[in-house]
C-alpha cells in the first residue's frame, strides 16, 4: 500500500509526502503516522459538528490549539482503551505533524509542542531474558562470511553491538560515509551528521566485506571511487535494504540459535550498558548513541544502578 494514496486529508498527505521523500522513512512507518492523525482528523471533524466542509475542516486541523491537542490526547484516547505506550506514540505523531505545518509555515504557532506526554511508560526494565556475552557472540558469528550477504549480515550485527548504532542508522550508510583508512563513519541518518569511530571488532570485517563484495560482480555494490553514492549495505538486488527486512535477516540467525525474543535493539541496548558501566560519561554515550534528550540515556544509567544494588 502506497501511504500517499491512501484516504487522508491533504495535510495530512502533505506531512506524510515529507516523510517519506525528505526525511526518507519507510512505508510502514508512515502508515502508522497516517493511522494515528486519521484518527485526529475524524476527531475534529466531530467536533466541528454535522455536514462540515472541507475548508472548515482544514481551517479547524490548523486552528486547533494546545487545550484541544491535551483533550484529544488525555480525554478522548484515553476512553477509548488505548493503552499508555500507543497514547504516547500519538501525541508524537501530532507533535510531528504540527511542527511540519509549522516550518512550512501553515500555521503561526506549534499548538503541540507545550503538550507534554500523559504517560511515563519509558522506564527501562531488566530483560526478562539472559543475553550473555557468549550469545551475543554466537549471533554476530553465525552469519556466513565467505559470501557477500553473510558478510554484510556480519558486519550489521557488529555495528548493532560494538557502535550502538539501530537499524535505521545502519540501513542508512552510503559508501560516501565510510573513510575506511581513518577508520571513520558519518551518520547522515542524524540530525547532526555525527562522526563516529569505527572499533576493530567492526573494522576487520567491514574491510574483508568490500573485499568480498568487490570480487563478487556487483551482487552486492562495491564502495569504490565511483560507487561512493551507493549504499554501504544493499539488498541483493543492489538497491536499498529496508529496515523490516534487516530485522528479518536479524531474526533469521537469532531464531537459528534459539534466541528467539531477541532483538537488534537488545544489542544497542547491552552496547550503552556495557558503556556506563565501565564509567563512561552519560553525555558521551548520549552522543555515540544519538539519543536527542539526555534524560533517555539517564534511564539506562538508572538501570545499571538498579542491577548494581540487587
Amino acid at each position: 500500500m502506497n501511504v500517499l494514496k491512501a484516504k487522508a486529508h491533504p495535510l495530512v498527505l502533505a506531512f506524510l509526502k515529507f516523510l517519506l521523500e525528505v526525511r526518507r522513512l519507510e512505508q510502514q512507518t508512515c502508515k502508522c503516522y497516517l493511522c494515528d492523525l486519521n484518527r485526529f482528523v475524524q476527531y475534529i471533524r466531530r467536533s466541528c459538528g454535522p455536514n462540515v466542509n472541507a475548508e472548515r475542516l482544514t481551517s479547524a486541523i490548523l486552528g486547533a490549539e494546545s487545550s484541544v491537542i491535551k483533550t484529544f490526547v488525555n480525554n478522548h484516547l484515553n476512553a477509548h482503551g488505548l493503552a499508555p505506550s500507543s497514547i504516547n506514540r500519538n501525541l508524537a505523531a501530532l507533535k510531528s505533524f504540527y511542527r511540519f505545518l509549522f516550518q512550512t509555515r501553515q500555521t503561526s504557532s506549534d499548538p503541540a509542542a507545550l503538550v507534554r506526554k500523559p504517560f511515563d511508560v519509558e522506564v527501562l526494565k531488566p530483560l526478562s531474558f539472559s543475553l550473555t556475552e557468549e550469545k551475543i557472540q554466537a549471533l554476530i558469528s553465525s552469519p556466513n562470511d565467505q559470501h557477500p550477504l553473510g558478510a554484510r549480515d556480519g558486519v550489521m550485527l557488529r555495528m548493532y553491538y560494538f557502535m550502538g548504532l539501530s537499524v535505521e542508522e545502519v540501513v542508512s550508510i552510503h559508501c560516501a560515509d565510510l573513510d575506511i583508512l581513518k577508520g571513520k563513519l558519518a551518520l547522515r541518518a542524524r540530525r547532526d551528521g555525527t562522526t563516529v569511530k569505527v572499533p576493530d571488532e567492526v573494522l576487520a570485517p567491514l574491510r574483508h566485506y568490500l573485499l568480498l563484495s568487490n570480487e563478487h560482480n556487483g551482487t552486492v555494490n562495491d564502495c569504490g571511487h565511483e560507487q561512493s553514492a551507493r549504499l554501504l549495505f544493499p539488498n541483493k538486488h543492489g538497491t536499498r535494504l529496508s529496515s523490516r527486512s534487516a530485522r528479518r535477516r536479524f531474526d533469521k540467525y537469532a531464531k537459528a540459535l534459539g534466541m528467539k525474543p531477541v532483538k537488534p535493539s537488545h544489542l544497542r541496548r547491552k552496547f550503552i550498558i556495557k558503556k556506563l558501566k565501565s564509567g563512561a560519561d552519560t553525555v558521551d554515550v548520549q552522543r555515540l548513541v544519538g539519543h536527542r534528550w539526555p534524560q533517555t540515556t539517564a534511564k539506562y544509567e538508572r538501570l545499571v544502578t538498579e542491577e548494581a544494588t540487587n
